[in-house]
């Protein structure tokens, strides 16, 4: 059985979400966007911070 060290599957699932995240964006569902991001970082505490999550939350605001 293939295991995965945790870093590696936290940046797979921060991937996953920000994929999420630019579909919506694209889609021009801010709110969808914004929500889909804020909730991932309630659920996952260990990755609130993480930096590509914080750009991509600054960058929603600006929009």
């Amino acid at each position: 059985m293939l295991t995965l060290d945790k870093s590696f599957r936290d940046e797979i699932n921060v991937a996953i979400a920000l994929n999420q995240f630019q579909y919506f964006m694209s889609e021009g569902r801010l709110q969808a966007a914004r929500g889909l991001l804020e909730g991932f970082r309630n659920a996952n505490p260990n990755l609130a911070n993480h930096p590509r999550l914080v750009e991509a939350l600054a960058s929603s605001e600006r929009n």
